[in-house]
C-alpha cells in the first residue's frame, strides 16, 4: 500500500461522521412530529411500491429500472433513488449494495464519469481459465483458521469462479471465498463472498462463487488468486477437490464492462444524485469505514469531473450544464433540477471531506455549492403573474433561451431538501404550474410534464415523481385542500394498490389512458421517499409494513369531484383482497344521502383469492333540489377470513353538488 493510501486509510479509521449536519432546506418547515400515515389507499400503495423496490435488488446490488422490461438494464440515476428510499425505510444493507455496485461497475468500465446505464454481470465461462481435474480430495478444511489459496490466470475481468466442493452429511456452516488480484505487495482484495455449506451438492459438485465488479478496468498483470476458508464448519467436513499434483479445481467466469453510446449518455444530474445518496448513507452509517475507504476515491473523481472539465460550470450564469437532461426527451440545458442536485450534493459532501482530511475539496465544494445557489437565485428564479417562481431551464441549443416552465424540474428543490429552498417561491411555482400547465383529470387539476408523447392526439403526461414532490410540499406546508385531490387522482387512475406505483399516466384528447411502466424504479423510488419523508409513521416498518392491514381487505370508492343536482352520475367501489388468504365477502351496498336514487347492481357475495379485486358500479341520481355543497356516499360490506375473522368494511366518497 502506498504512503498516500496508508494516510487515507488512517483518516478513514479516525473519521467520525455521527455529528455531521443534517440535510434539509432551511426555508421549509419540518414535517409534523406525528406518527401519522397517509390516506388508506396510499398506505397500501406505498407498501406494494416499497416491497417492489427492495425485492428487485440482487445480493450484489444490481437493481433493474423496469420490472416490465420497458427500460432495459439498471439506470444509474434511477437506482440511486431506490437506494435513498431503502435508506429511509431502514434497509441500509440494500442501499449500500446498490451504491457499491454503481461505483464498482463505473470503475470497471474505465470511464472518466459514471455510465448512464449499467448491466448485470454476465459471469461468462472463460475457456482459458479453468482446471477441471477433480480426481483428488486436495484440501480438507480442518479448523477455523484453515484456508487454501489457488493462483488462477486472468482471462478477463473475473466476476465469478466455480470450484468443485464436497461435504459430509454432517457438514454445516459457511464457506468464505476471497478473490485477490495481483501478487506480492501490490495484491488487492477484489471482493469476498460466502455460501452456505448446504449449497454444496450432496456427493460433491461445482459451486459458483460470485463477486462484485473490480475497482479496476484491466485484468491484473499478475493474475488472480482464489482463497477459500470454512471457519465455522466441523473439521474435515468440507473438501476442495482438484488434481493429484495438488492443483485445486476452478472455472473462471468473466464480464465485459466495456460500454459506449447510449450507455454513456452524459447526464450531470445522475452523478450528483448518486453522490448525494452516498453522503446520506455515510451520515446514517458513521461506522461503515470499509465502505468509505472503498468508495471515497471515486466520489472525489466523479464530483470533480464536472467541476474540472471545461464546458460544464459556467462562470457567467453561475450554473452547471447538463448535456442530456432526461426530462422524457433529452435536452442540453442549464436546468433547475441539475443545479439543485449538484448544489445539495456538494453541500453535503463538504463536511465529509473535512472529516477525511481533504480540506481542499471541502473548501472548493462549499464554494461551488454557494456559487450555484447564487446562480439559481439570479438566473433561474423568474416572475410569473407578478410572483417569484423557480424557472425550469436554459436551452443551450437555442442560444440559451430561457423557459420558465413547466415540468417536474420546476419542483426539484423539494426532492433534494435543497438547503436554500424558499418556501414562498416554491408555493408560487406550484400555483403557476397549476394555472398554466395543468389539465383536468376527472375533476382533479394535475400538472403536466409533457405533451404529444408517443400517443394519439394531443395528450398530457402526469409523472409520479412530480406528483410525489408536490404531495410532500403540500402536506408539509399544510395545503390540505390539495392532498384529497391528489388522493382522488390516485384512487381513480391507479386503484389497484396491490401493484407498485407506475411511472406515470398519459391521457389523450379522446380520453384514452395509458399507464406507463408500473414499478419504474425512479418514480416508485421518489413516491416511496416522499411518503417516508412526509409520514413518519411509515418509517421503521420496512419489510413488515402494514401487517395489520394485510389481515384486512381494502375497500375504496370513487366518484366525480363535482356533480349536478338532478343529473345521474356513477360511483365505483372496489374491494381488494390485500391479505394473503382467501376472503369471503357479502354484497357491496351503497348508502347515499336521503332522497337520492340509486340503482343497486345485481352483484351478490362471493370469494376473492389473495390479490384479487371486485369492482361494483352504481348509477346515482341526486334530486333536482339537492342542497348545494358537499355530500357523502358510503359503501359497506362484510368479509370473513380464517386469520382476519369477520369484519365490517366501509368506504366513503364525497362529491360537491352544484346547480345547473
Amino acid at each position: 500500500m502506498t504512503a498516500a493510501a496508508c494516510a487515507f486509510a488512517a483518516a478513514v479509521a479516525m473519521a467520525g461522521f455521527g455529528a455531521l449536519p443534517a440535510s434539509g432546506a432551511t426555508g421549509t418547515p419540518a414535517a409534523p412530529e406525528a406518527s401519522g400515515l397517509p390516506p388508506g389507499h396510499e398506505v397500501a400503495l406505498f407498501d406494494s411500491t416499497y416491497r417492489s423496490l427492495a425485492e428487485r435488488v440482487t445480493a450484489r446490488g444490481y437493481a433493474p429500472t423496469s420490472l416490465a422490461g420497458y427500460y432495459a438494464a439498471m439506470y444509474t440515476r434511477d437506482s440511486s433513488v431506490n437506494a435513498l428510499a431503502l435508506l429511509l425505510g431502514g434497509d441500509d444493507a440494500k442501499a449500500r449494495a446498490i451504491l457499491r455496485y454503481i461505483f464498482r461497475y463505473s470503475a470497471a468500465s474505465g470511464q472518466a464519469r459514471m455510465p448512464h446505464r449499467i448491466y448485470q454481470e454476465s459471469d461468462t465461462l472463460a475457456a482459458a481459465g479453468e482446471q477441471t481435474d477433480v480426481s483428488a480430495p486436495t484440501v480438507s478444511f480442518r479448523g477455523p483458521h484453515a484456508q487454501a489459496t489457488q493462483p488462477i490466470p486472468a482471462p478477463g475481468l473475473v466476476t465469478a469462479t466455480d470450484v468443485w466442493l464436497d461435504r459430509t452429511s454432517q457438514a454445516r456452516g459457511t464457506v468464505r471465498a476471497t478473490l485477490l488480484a495481483g501478487t506480492g505487495p501490490d495484491v488487492q482484495v477484489v471482493d469476498t463472498t460466502s455460501i452456505a455449506v448446504s449449497q454444496i451438492p450432496a456427493g460433491g459438485g461445482w459451486v459458483t462463487l460470485r463477486f462484485l465488479p473490480p475497482l479496476f478496468s484491466s485484468p491484473p498483470a499478475g493474475g488472480y488468486s482464489l482463497r477459500l476458508e470454512a471457519p465455522d464448519t466441523p473439521p474435515g467436513s468440507v473438501t476442495w477437490r482438484g488434481a493429484a499434483d495438488g492443483t485445486l479445481s476452478y472455472r473462471e467466469r468473466v464480464t465485459d464492462f466495456n460500454i459506449s453510446g447510449y450507455d454513456m449518455y452524459d447526464e450531470t444530474d445522475q452523478a450528483y444524485s448518486v453522490l448525494l445518496v452516498w453522503a446520506r448513507y455515510v451520515r446514517a452509517n458513521p461506522s461503515d469505514r470499509t465502505f468509505v475507504a472503498e468508495t471515497w476515491p471515486y466520489v472525489r473523481r466523479y464530483a470533480n469531473y464536472y467541476l474540472d472539465t471545461p464546458g460544464y460550470l459556467d462562470a457567467g450564469l453561475d450554473l452547471i450544464r447538463n448535456p442530456i437532461l432526461d426530462d422524457e426527451g433529452y435536452h442540453n440545458t442549464y436546468d433547475l433540477l441539475t443545479n439543485v442536485f449538484t448544489s445539495q450534493a456538494l453541500h453535503e459532501l463538504t463536511p465529509i471531506a473535512d472529516r477525511l482530511g481533504d480540506p481542499a475539496d471541502a473548501g472548493r465544494w462549499h464554494s461551488i455549492s454557494e456559487q450555484i445557489e447564487r446562480g439559481i437565485d439570479t438566473n433561474l428564479v423568474t416572475t410569473v403573474d407578478g410572483k417569484r417562481i423557480y424557472g425550469e431551464k436554459y436551452e443551450v441549443t437555442e442560444g440559451n433561451r430561457f423557459y420558465p416552465g413547466y415540468s417536474f424540474a420546476n419542483l426539484a428543490p423539494i426532492a433534494v431538501d435543497w438547503y436554500a429552498l424558499d418556501t414562498q417561491t416554491m408555493a408560487n411555482t406550484l400555483r403557476a404550474y397549476l394555472t398554466h400547465e395543468s389539465r383536468d383529470w376527472s375533476g382533479v387539476q394535475m400538472p403536466s410534464s409533457m405533451h404529444d408523447y408517443a400517443f394519439t392526439g394531443h395528450n398530457d403526461w402526469v409523472l409520479t415523481k412530480g406528483l410525489a414532490w408536490e404531495w410532500r410540499f403540500d402536506q408539509e406546508n399544510r395545503n390540505q385542500n390539495r392532498i384529497p385531490a391528489l388522493d382522488a387522482f390516485l384512487r381513480h387512475y391507479y386503484p389497484d394498490e396491490t401493484q407498485p406505483i407506475s411511472e406515470g399516466w398519459i391521457l389523450d384528447s379522446d380520453e384514452n389512458l395509458r399507464v406507463t411502466d408500473p414499478g419504474n424504479q425512479e418514480h416508485a423510488g421518489w413516491y416511496a421517499i416522499e411518503m417516508l419523508e412526509t409520514y413518519r409513521g411509515l418509517r421503521g416498518t420496512a419489510n413488515s409494513l402494514n401487517a395489520s392491514m394485510r389481515r384486512t381487505p381494502s375497500l375504496y370508492a370513487t366518484a366525480p369531484t363535482s356533480v349536478v343536482a338532478g343529473t345521474p352520475f356513477t360511483v365505483t367501489a372496489t374491494l381488494y383482497n390485500t391479505t394473503g388468504e382467501p376472503v369471503d365477502y357479502q354484497a357491496l351496498r351503497l348508502r347515499p344521502p336521503t332522497g337520492w336514487a340509486v340503482s343497486q347492481p345485481p352483484v351478490g357475495g362471493g370469494q376473492l383469492a389473495p390479490g384479487d379485486p371486485i369492482p361494483v358500479t352504481w348509477t346515482v341520481a341526486p334530486p333536482a333540489d339537492a342542497p348545494v355543497g358537499p355530500a357523502t356516499l358510503t359503501v359497506t360490506t362484510r368479509t370473513t377470513a380464517r386469520r382476519g375473522g369477520t369484519q365490517r368494511l366501509s368506504g366513503g366518497v364525497t362529491v360537491t353538488v352544484a346547480r345547473q
